[in-house]
């Protein structure tokens, strides 16, 4: 896959991405480290805490489960249809996801990677570190991600590939360049790929 910025070409390679154990669902209940009692008592003592506004009240409206774990609260106030579970969860907290690998000697380089669905590159995003821990960052959604102090990045990302049959993964190697300009090349291509060429893609920070 070959991005062409006026006269600068930027050439992905293109490597299918493996998926397996679609549709797990439900991830969030998994969160057994915590009880309730200790989240929002936690929440409660701390102002920039995301669940703060809503701690004391749910200490008073939810005290019979405080000694629940927070996975076992939430899923029980999904079950009884009561949406207040999603207050603790991010914006992507509760689908379904799947597992991803990337296979390719690649792996232990950096750059940037896109991911790539019927020819058309959907996201693009940096990676400082090896390509394969990168991947595999997105490649297990964790209950901690699903939070709304986790990673909703990460849980969006996953839960879009879990919903497509086929996703290729495109490989831009920059081992020879700094951090920087790393981070200054991705925002080049998104702006071209989304402004430019009006492509609507996934990154949240553009859209």
């Amino acid at each position: 896959m070959i991005v062409t910025i006026n006269s600068s070409q930027y050439n992905f390679k293109e490597i299918e991405l493996s998926i397996s154990n679609r549709n797990q669902e439900n991830i969030f209940r998994k969160n057994t480290k915590r009880t309730l009692s200790y989240v929002l008592h936690k929440a409660l003592n701390q102002p920039t805490n995301r669940l703060n506004k809503i701690a004391s009240a749910h200490l008073e409206r939810y005290s019979r489960y405080l000694d629940f774990t927070l996975g076992e609260f939430l899923y029980t106030l999904k079950e009884n249809n009561n949406s207040d579970y999603l207050s603790y969860l991010n914006g992507y907290g509760d689908k379904r996801y799947c597992d991803l690998k990337l296979v390719s000697t690649m792996s232990n380089s950096k750059g940037l990677y896109c991911y790539i669905v019927d020819q058309k590159i959907q996201y693009i995003g940096r990676s400082k570190k090896t390509f394969g821990e990168r991947i595999k960052e997105y490649g297990k959604i964790t209950p901690y991600n699903c939070l709304i102090d986790g990673q909703n990045t990460n849980c969006k990302i996953n839960s879009k590939i879990n919903e497509i049959s086929k996703v290729n993964i495109g490989l831009l190697e920059m081992n020879d360049s700094t951090d920087r300009e790393i981070e200054e090349l991705e925002k080049k291509i998104i702006r071209h790929l989304n402004f430019d060429l009006g492509l609507d893609l996934w990154n949240s920070q553009i859209n």
